[in-house]
Formats: structure tokens, C-alpha cells, sequence
């Protein structure tokens, strides 16, 4: 007759990573972890144990990690084997480009930023003056320029990983 428990299997959260990162688990529990995929820890039966996805994770999007291990009643017999399971999703970084620097005479123009899947875009105007029509399409246009130079920024974020930025300067001559 089992009395009760004195320890459990759990695998923690569910994390999401940028590639490149690696997640450090917090699992509870003494037990060992495996992998669905091709990534590695750092030592598989420590709880907090870190692990660094392969390529294969990374080309999947994603990997399921198992936590598993004997529970021990509370006069300390092997009672089973769980586990318990978490996913890592694995983020691709975007990469911002905003296009070649124009020189115009005329105070409109159209901003050429790259498709920001996966992702979304931002344009942001960081000097001078000119309005943005469309500010989250990547080929916005751009009205009431100011003489001078303009500079304006296009921001990728995805969620997982830092967001990647990159400026053009509108240069607009009298």
C-alpha cells in the first residue's frame, strides 16, 4: 500500500529560445533528461541541467524535452517511473534591412525595407522630418520630407529573439 510521496517528476515550463541560446531546465525531481532531438546537456541528471539544441532542433523549430525518474514512496521503495515533458521553441533571428540611402528632389518617396518574416516591421523616423503612410509595411511611403538628410528605421522583432534594426537616410535636396 503506497502511503504517499516524497518526491515528483517535473520538467518545468515551456521555454522559447533564439538560436544560438541555450535553455537552462528546472526540472524537479531526481530523475534524468532526454531529448527528442540532436541538442545535448550539459548533465543530463541534474535537475537544472543545461541544454544546447543541435541542428536539428534548430531546423525543426522546436524540440520536446523528457524528464523522467523513479518516485519514491515515503519508505523510500521505488514505487514507478514518470516523467514529464516541455517543448523548446527555437526562434530564427530576423535580419532589418532598410534599403539603399536616396538622394531626391521631391518631398515624397518610398522606403524599401526587406519582408520581416518572421516577423513584424516597424518603421521609425530617428532624424529630420517626413511622414510615414504605412509605418509596419516594409515598402512604406514617405510624405512631407524636410531639406536635408532623413533617416528612418526598420525594426524586426519576432518575439523570441532580440530585434534587429537597420537605417537609409532620405536626403532631400531644395
Amino acid at each position: 500500500h503506497i502511503y504517499g510521496f516524497v518526491n515528483d517528476i517535473n520538467a518545468g515550463t515551456d521555454q522559447v529560445l533564439c538560436t544560438g541560446d541555450q535553455a537552462t531546465l528546472n526540472g524537479q525531481g531526481s530523475g534524468y533528461w532526454f531529448t527528442s532531438g540532436d541538442g545535448s546537456f550539459d548533465d543530463p541528471s541534474y535537475p537544472n541541467a543545461i541544454y544546447y539544441p543541435g541542428i536539428g532542433d534548430v531546423m525543426a523549430g522546436s524540440v520536446q524535452l523528457e524528464f523522467g525518474g523513479y518516485i519514491y514512496n515515503n519508505f523510500n521503495y521505488e514505487v514507478c517511473w514518470r516523467n514529464d515533458y516541455l517543448n523548446l521553441t527555437i526562434g530564427t533571428p530576423a535580419t532589418a534591412n532598410a534599403g539603399f540611402d536616396q538622394s531626391i528632389s521631391q518631398p515624397n518617396t518610398t522606403l524599401t525595407g526587406n519582408n520581416p518574416s518572421p516577423g513584424i516591421g516597424l518603421w521609425t523616423l530617428v532624424s529630420g522630418g517626413g511622414a510615414i503612410t504605412t509605418p509596419t509595411a516594409p515598402t512604406s511611403g514617405i510624405t512631407a520630407l524636410i531639406t536635408g538628410t532623413n533617416v528612418f528605421q526598420w525594426t524586426i522583432s519576432n518575439g523570441t529573439c532580440p530585434p534587429s534594426t537597420s537605417t537609409v537616410a532620405i536626403i532631400r535636396d531644395q
